[in-house]
């Protein structure tokens, strides 16, 4: 998801502090949201692995695809 930030898949609470300031108006410290992160049992990952075979075309055209579903 890439809100304007230029960050398309990695987010930090500094990142998800300023979005929430920004689309709802409301100041939160970066230990309230992984609080709120924490209740709400989300956690982060890492990938374990990368495609490194993977076809250039196809992968722009699932991205392609990916951002309009997002759109709608």
């Amino acid at each position: 998801m890439d809100a304007g930030w230029g960050i398309a898949s990695s987010w930090n609470t500094r990142i998800l502090q300023s979005y929430i300031q920004q689309t709802y108006g409301v100041s939160m410290s970066r230990e309230g949201i992984r609080k709120l992160l924490h209740r709400l049992r989300l956690s982060w990952t890492r990938p374990t692995y990368k495609l490194v075979k993977g076809d250039a075309k196809r992968q722009a055209a699932f991205q392609k695809e990916l951002e309009f579903i997002k759109k709608n």
